[in-house]
């Protein structure tokens, strides 16, 4: 299964795949008030973090992005399928630490696209 990639799994949670969705994926995970999920509720939130993820292992600027809202979609999803990892990831996270309350801001002299 570690063979397998980002791009198979979020392809898994696709449209077309909606018939296996229904039939056996469904059971996948719950909600924390225990009601089901929606194949969308997984593609959709799927697309931007895998997104992300490529624009991190590429080395591209993800300084404008909105990284405490892909931050919580991550731990709410991996709350879906694991409520335990999403405790264990939560609990030693530092990134809400770290990461700047006021967000991050580029100021004109270090911003690339003035120059």
């Amino acid at each position: 299964m570690a063979a397998l990639t980002f791009s198979f799994w979020t392809t898994m949670l696709g449209k077309e795949y909606e018939t296996l969705w229904r039939t056996t994926l469904h059971r996948i995970g719950t909600r924390p008030d225990g009601k089901g999920l929606r194949r969308k509720d997984f593609s959709g939130p799927l697309a931007p973090i895998r997104l992300l993820r490529n624009r991190i292992a590429h080395h591209e600027p993800i300084i404008a992005w909105d990284l405490p809202k892909h931050h919580g979609r991550i731990i709410e999803l991996t709350g879906w399928l694991s409520p335990p990892a999403a405790e264990w990831c939560a609990a030693h996270s530092r990134f809400l630490e770290v990461y700047p309350s006021a967000g991050i801001t580029l100021h004109r002299d270090c911003d690339p696209a003035s120059r």
